[in-house]
């Protein structure tokens, strides 16, 4: 009975369990899709959700730099945190058919942050991604986020189009 104790304490210490797992809180962005190329952005966070309970500043900072207030105690703020990410896309919502892109290691010098460029693709077709997550020392990816796009059709195609217009509305209105 001890020695199989022993033996679990000591595989404890040999192999401890990644604990601090990445998040995508900031979500994916998916952009310049063209006809048979899109980009998908994927960043690692430290927490699963932005801060909602920090320091709100509105108008222009005031004092020296260094009086300044550190970034990640600012309400809405989303450290990074560095692992491995990757996308995984294909047509079939299921993503049965999906192409996988090879992992990459993000860190603080890439803000925990990359793009992933996805060629080759159809034009005028929906296309289902996963966006895949793993922590440095971690052996099988966290659970994805998942999206979808669609190419553009070719250009002497005709295709029905919606423009959306956002617009910052800053300063933000008082709470």
């Amino acid at each position: 009975m001890v020695s199989s104790l022993l033996s679990v304490l000591a595989l404890a210490v040999i192999a401890p369990a990644d604990v601090s797992s990445p998040h995508q809180a900031t979500g994916v962005k998916v952009g310049e899709v063209t006809t048979d190329s899109a980009r998908i952005w994927v960043r690692l966070t430290a927490n699963p959700q932005r801060k909602s309970d920090g320091i709100v500043r509105r108008g222009k900072p005031v004092g020296s730099p260094a009086d300044r207030i550190d970034v990640n105690q600012l309400e809405g703020s989303c450290p990074g945190m560095a692992g491995k990410v990757r996308v995984r896309y294909g047509t079939g919502k299921n993503l049965a058919d999906a192409r996988a892109m090879d992992w990459v290691s993000v860190d603080e010098k890439t803000d925990f942050a990359h793009v992933f460029k996805l060629t080759g693709l159809k034009p005028a077709t929906e296309y289902y991604f996963a966006s895949e997550t793993q922590g440095q020392n971690q052996l099988s990816p966290n659970p994805p986020l998942l999206g979808s796009f669609a190419t553009a059709p070719l250009p002497d195609t005709p295709a029905k189009v919606t423009f959306v217009v956002v617009t910052g509305g800053w300063p933000a209105p008082p709470r």
